[in-house]
């Protein structure tokens, strides 16, 4: 029979300080680099410790053996360093990576660890103050299990793939996490002290990503998007700091319950909750809810300030925390962008029915459509949202949401043209007439024309109803300042009388045309030449006596 004596191999790697650069130097004639087959150390070792390192003539153990290497004998706790790895089986162990305060996993071997393999040679087998790590009996990893650290990292070396427990029920907890090769998390926690990159591959599967530091200055960066978007990413440390370098995405909740995180500069995507119990800053980013899943918006403290939120997901239902005393209010400092489709719309509603939400718009919002809108409430001196024909107001929504008035008929006036058109013409003093059976952009139309391209007109409409509500919406542009005060238009009823009326500082009057009141209210602010503004007259006269009116100037009232 014959028979081959299996040849040694080498286990090597590299050695840096913290800093994953600079060479370790930290040898002081004790301490060597060792190495462990699963629970057993073996009796070779590099008796040096430095940048490069190699363990020769080792025995090579079987496949699928778990390879723990270590600084052994560093009385230096700070110069600790530890490394686990697979052997694939084949040949030498190589580029395994040894960074102080470091629990590295994986080598050139590109193999896939698990906790249970971790827990080869851990703290508690090895009975070492050298291995600082420790998988507890419930398959929990804690990379520092003497707390002698605050700066300790997990490191995955490329191309290997770290998977704590495939059914979940295996934690991880460390203060820096970095990614470089694949990190598979499933259904367990992932509990993050510092900060956290990466620069691999991180499959979220149903995991959670807690973010716990109760200091400043920690940072989420690499890719955290696509396929290394997060499911659920919660920050929890009360006088903790966050920042994103990169857009980022949660498949499911984004949460903070302490502490102050700042968005990224991009888009921060969210498939479902957005929770704000600490502190939020925009950082001019956009919030972006992105999914058909119901997604609710909430904040404990005084409310949120948005810059751009976005939510384009057809059906969506966005629920917004109900206010009590007027806490809390969501600020909107950009644009506000909630687009569904035809019959498919989004609904825009109170986390409680029959109570209002309130809104904050820090100017004139005009991209919300197909929106069912429930409960929209509005906070003091908030801009206005634009609705159109596309969306519902389904209950109990403030004035800041602007609806269009339904009309009977559409108009027109023109100031430079005598040519009378197929509308009805008239240039004299008589009530204007109007026509419904030639028709036009609407159910019926009708224009002014004057005689001349410097004359006015003024008109009104006969026998109305003595209890109804009017909207006349108009716009108007100045070339230069009028030279007298002029009457612009006037709604004219059996009960109410009102007009607006411009004078030569180019302000608008609220005025009542019975003669018995004069001016009602104030002047609006100076239209500016050579400007556009869109001005709407509103009476509510359904009470009778007294009537409301109001003036408005490009959407606020005058």
């Amino acid at each position: 029979m014959d028979y081959t004596e299996p040849q040694d191999i080498s286990v090597s790697g590299t050695c840096d300080d913290f800093d994953q650069t600079t060479d370790c130097t930290s040898d002081d004639g004790s301490n060597s680099i060792a190495v462990a087959f699963d629970g057993t150390l073996q009796g070779q070792s590099d008796a040096t410790v430095d940048g490069s390192w190699s363990i020769t003539g080792v025995t090579p153990p079987a496949s699928g053996t778990i390879v723990t290497v270590f600084i052994n004998g560093e009385a230096t706790a700070s110069e600790r360093a530890v490394a686990v790895t697979k052997y694939d089986g084949t040949g030498d162990i190589t580029g395994i990576k040894l960074f102080q305060r470091h629990l590295t996993i994986g080598s050139d071997d590109n193999q896939t660890l698990s906790n249970a393999d971790i827990d080869a040679y851990d703290n508690s087998v090895s009975g070492d103050a050298d291995i600082f790590f420790e998988v507890s009996a419930g398959n929990d990893l804690t990379v520092d299990t003497s707390a002698a650290y605050t700066d300790e990292e997990l490191y995955i070396v490329v191309g290997n793939t770290y998977r704590p427990a495939s059914g979940g029920g295996g934690d991880v907890n460390t203060t820096h996490l970095e990614n470089d090769g694949t990190f598979q998390a499933d259904a367990n926690a992932i509990n993050v002290f510092g900060s956290w990159q990466n620069d691999g591959t991180f499959t979220a599967g149903t995991s959670s990503v807690t973010m716990t530091s109760t200091t400043t200055g920690r940072t989420l960066s690499g890719t955290l998007t696509g396929t290394s978007a997060f499911y659920d990413l919660t920050f929890s440390g009360s006088g903790g700091t966050w920042s994103f370098s990169a857009a980022a995405e949660t498949d499911r909740d984004f949460i903070i319950t302490a502490g102050t995180v700042t968005a990224p500069s991009g888009n921060l995507t969210v498939a479902r909750n957005f929770t704000n119990d600490g502190g939020f800053t925009h950082n001019s980013g956009t919030v972006i809810l992105d999914t058909t899943t119901t997604a609710t918006v909430s904040s404990t403290n005084a409310g949120t300030t948005f810059n751009h939120f976005t939510s384009t997901a057809a059906t969506k239902t966005i629920q917004f925390e109900k206010h009590t005393a007027d806490v809390p209010v969501f600020t909107f400092a950009g644009t506000f962008t909630i687009t569904g489709t035809a019959g498919n719309l989004i609904n825009l509603y109170s986390d409680t029915s029959a109570t209002q939400w309130k809104a904050h718009f820090n100017a004139d919002q005009t991209t919300v459509t197909y929106v069912n809108l429930r409960d929209g409430g509005c906070d003091t001196d908030t801009s206005t949202v634009y609705m159109d024909a596309t969306s519902t107001s389904v209950s109990n929504n403030d004035t800041c949401w602007h609806w269009p008035v339904n009309r009977l008929w559409s108009g027109g006036a023109e100031l430079q043209s005598a040519t009378a058109q197929v509308e009805t013409n008239f240039n004299d003093g008589s009530a204007l007439s109007i026509s419904t059976t030639t028709i036009r952009s609407g159910l019926a139309a009708w224009r002014v024309n004057t005689t001349s391209s410097n004359a006015a007109f003024n008109k009104y409409f006969v026998n109305s109803p003595t209890q109804s509500k009017y909207w006349v919406r108009f716009y108007i542009r100045l070339a230069n300042s009028p030279s007298a005060q002029h009457g612009i238009i006037n709604l004219n009823g059996t009960v109410v009388r009102v007009g607006v009326r411009i004078n030569t500082n180019r302000t608008l009057e609220l005025w009542d045309e019975d003669g018995t009141a004069g001016q009602i209210g104030s002047d609006s602010a100076a239209l500016n030449t050579g400007q556009w503004y869109r001005v709407e007259l509103h009476v509510d006269n359904t009470a009778l006596n007294p009537a409301t009116v109001e003036l408005r100037l490009d959407g606020s009232t005058v």
